[in-house]
């Protein structure tokens, strides 16, 4: 799924960081990388993207989140729009345009 997101994205121009979890992620964070939109799945190894966001939400420029998940999760619960799987990759690409083009 992660390998298929990125692809969608690279193929619209977009400049993708990959992490495996959100642990990864943070340090991909820490590491002074400029990161416009976090795409983080829930249900992840190690660190979740609920946990994630908790973690983030302290940074001064903190990225735009886009959750997503194949679990029934309370849209009320989730800090951020939430793509439900199974999706296209042109869907993530349009959330993607979206979320930015109101940033």
């Amino acid at each position: 799924m992660r390998r298929m997101i990125v692809r969608g994205l690279q193929e619209d121009g977009y400049h993708v960081i990959e992490a495996s979890d959100g642990e990864l992620a943070l340090s991909v964070l820490a590491s002074g990388h400029h990161i416009d939109l976090l795409v983080t799945d829930i249900a992840m190894p190690r660190m979740g993207g609920l946990e994630l966001a908790e973690v983030v939400k302290p940074i001064q420029h903190r990225p735009i989140l886009l959750f997503i998940s194949a679990y029934d999760f309370d849209p009320a619960v989730v800090p951020g729009p939430l793509l439900r799987k199974p999706f296209k990759p042109s869907e993530v690409v349009a959330e993607v345009r979206r979320l930015l083009a109101v940033a």
